[in-house]
């Protein structure tokens, strides 16, 4: 008997689950780092050598999300679409962080994985 199909809905199920749960979790475990979306905009705004570090901040913790879910997430967009994507929530929400913002992200992107490999199935 193949249990594949069975696997594949749990494992996005538990996924799908972990997801929701990223900003408690992220509080609860708390990030270190991570800027508001105000002092990211100023950072863009000034040019120099911050939003840089603002910038690798986020796809590092993008990235240990990803590895945490066991989810690879971050080749559904490049670098620069997602630095883009973080001027405008941050646009949005300047009072937020730029974790709570990557947290939306990703649940952006694994939410766009799932409808990819929902579409592939027969």
């Amino acid at each position: 008997m193949n249990f594949t199909p069975l696997r594949s809905t749990l494992v996005s199920a538990a996924l799908a689950l972990a997801l929701a749960t990223l900003p408690a979790c992220a509080d609860a475990a708390g990030t270190r780092g991570g800027v508001s979306c105000d002092q990211w905009l100023q950072d863009k705004k000034a040019d120099d050598w911050q939003i840089t570090a603002d910038q690798f901040w986020l796809l590092g913790y993008l990235s240990g999300l990803a590895v945490g879910l066991g989810e690879d997430l971050l080749p559904l967009r490049s670098n620069d679409a997602i630095f883009e994507w973080m001027d405008s929530y941050c646009l949005s929400a300047p009072a937020k962080g730029v974790d709570d913002a990557a947290n939306v992200l990703a649940k952006t992107l694994y939410e766009e994985r799932a409808r990819e490999r929902a579409a592939e199935r027969p």
